[in-house]
């Protein structure tokens, strides 16, 4: 008798369990789950307590509501502050941008505002590079002609081709032809730069101390003004209020 007791409450444990599991009420997921050892699936079909599913190709979507074709763009999580320093020659000043939205566009010029005028500048955007364990510039993507600079203000220059590039994260440089050249770099003098969210640093004042990091600097490669090589395995320098803000303009998107 206790084991037939015994196997009744086991029947009864297992019943009220197999109910409890399940969708919450509201209609359940009508696709087919997917996944091995508990992967989760994002794009399964259907609704789950009556709400649409998350799909994986919405989160982007988050960074940016969107771009539109002709506008220009400040990069994501950039505040701008005025450098009364002036830029070392045969530099590149390189600070970290993020592209948002869910889809590829077609990226055409690039503009940094100037307080102080002097000689040229040329900007240049770079492909993040992982491969010293860390982000940094890498290969060239495009670059600006040279833009005077003889009047403070805002300049722009359209890149020497359009290209079409995808969601994540890039790399804005400026080099210069005059120590005299005054600009606007990320930050803001706040007490945690922008940039170096995504940067991280080995010491921690470069990331809490108020006007910290904002990016990095190389001479690596640029034996004339308005070079850009290869980044890929330069030595690059960490900096404090010396990269600018480069800002960038879409000529189509989808």
């Amino acid at each position: 008798m206790r084991k037939i007791l015994s196997a009744l409450f086991l029947f009864a444990s297992i019943s009220i369990a197999s109910a409890q599991i399940g969708p919450p009420p509201g209609g359940g997921g009508g696709g087919t789950p997917g996944g091995t050892n508990g992967q989760i699936q994002f794009n399964n079909s259907g609704t789950f307590g009556g709400r649409s599913p998350l799909l994986a190709s919405d989160l982007p979507k988050v960074n940016h509501p969107g771009y539109v074709a002709g506008n220009w763009y400040l990069p994501i999580g950039s505040i701008a502050a005025y450098n009364s320093g002036g830029p070392s020659l045969l530099t590149a000043y390189c600070s970290i941008i993020q592209i948002g939205g869910n889809s590829s566009a077609t990226i055409s010029a690039l503009a940094m505002k100037t307080s102080a005028n002097g000689g040229n500048i040329s900007l240049a955007i770079y492909n993040n590079d992982l491969s010293s364990g860390q982000a940094r510039p890498g290969t060239l993507a495009d670059s600006t002609p040279p833009i005077v600079a003889s009047t403070a203000g805002n300049l722009s220059g359209n890149l020497n081709a359009t290209h079409s590039i995808q969601p994540g994260f890039y790399w804005t440089c400026m080099q210069t032809d005059s120590t005299a050249l005054r600009y606007f770099y990320p930050g803001g003098g706040s007490a945690v730069n922008a940039p170096a969210i995504y940067l991280g640093s080995s010491n921690v004042g470069n990331v809490l101390n108020s006007g910290g990091m904002d990016g990095v600097s190389t001479t690596t490669g640029i034996s004339a003004f308005g070079t850009w090589p290869s980044l890929v395995g330069a030595t690059f320098v960490e900096d404090f209020n010396t990269a600018p803000v480069v800002v960038f303009k879409f000529s189509s998107v989808p």
